[in-house]
């Protein structure tokens, strides 16, 4: 493991167990579904607080708002000595009750968001039963967006980037008509180091290949027909984010 996929692990670990030792505080909602995802601008540095929030808090809407990665609430997000982070919950900002998750940016430029499963949150009583074959697509590459146009503003070169997803066992993909069901509870997305031109010029294919061990971990029942998961799929699902990084 080489010197940015440590750091990147140990900030994803850190990350999880404030969220671990937080979570009943906070009044993070239950949720058998999590995604998580990190990421590094590179190469390492430490960016002023001031300009880092800034830029943060200046970052345009997303295409589709409910998702903006890194939303800053209506209390704001807060200092942690060299974080910035903030608690999104229902009871917290109760016009996003569908949406509950917990995020944090590092002065060094690393950044990390924990979302729990919105199918779990919109259907308490069914939780762990579906899962969306397009919120992933739509979430990383939200999370590399949002990576390549803070790492422009503040003068980084690369990206290294890392997910899971948790509690997928047993799930079946709501877009397939319940024709697929997970056969294993988690999946990681291995760390993988870009350039943060690279993604902007091809963030269908990055996107498509890191998920690929997420989807294989949905098997076929009784013949279902093939997933039409080909670049097409990709490509309209991401056109907003490309749009976006234009601006």
């Amino acid at each position: 493991m080489d010197e940015p996929e440590a750091n990147l692990s140990q900030w994803t670990a850190d990350s999880i167990a404030k969220w671990e030792a937080w979570k009943h505080y906070r009044r993070f909602p239950s949720s058998r579904g999590l995604c998580i995802l990190s990421y590094g601008l590179l190469p390492t540095r430490n960016v002023v607080h001031a300009d880092l929030q800034r830029v943060l808090a200046q970052m345009p809407p997303a295409p589709k708002r409910w998702w903006t990665p890194f939303f800053q609430g209506s209390s704001g997000p807060g200092w942690d000595r060299d974080v910035l982070e903030e608690w999104i919950t229902p009871e917290t900002t109760p016009e996003l009750h569908e949406r509950a998750e917990f995020w944090r940016v590092s002065s060094d430029g690393r950044a990390f968001l924990l979302r729990a499963s919105r199918e779990d949150l919109t259907d308490p009583e069914h939780q762990g039963s579906s899962f969306s074959t397009i919120l992933p697509v739509y979430w990383l590459g939200g999370l590399l967006a949002h990576g390549v146009r803070l790492g422009r503003i503040l003068g980084f070169s690369s990206i290294i980037f890392s997910g899971t997803w948790k509690g997928l066992f047993g799930r079946y993909l709501s877009d397939s008509d319940g024709h697929y069901v997970a056969v294993q509870d988690s999946v990681l997305i291995e760390p993988t180091h870009v350039r943060i031109e690279d993604v902007a010029a091809s963030l269908t294919d990055h996107v498509a290949v890191a998920l690929q061990p997420l989807y294989d971990s949905f098997e076929a029942q009784g013949g279902a027909a093939q997933l039409p998961l080909g670049p097409s799929f990709f490509d309209v699902q991401l056109a907003d984010w490309q749009e976006w990084l234009k601006g």
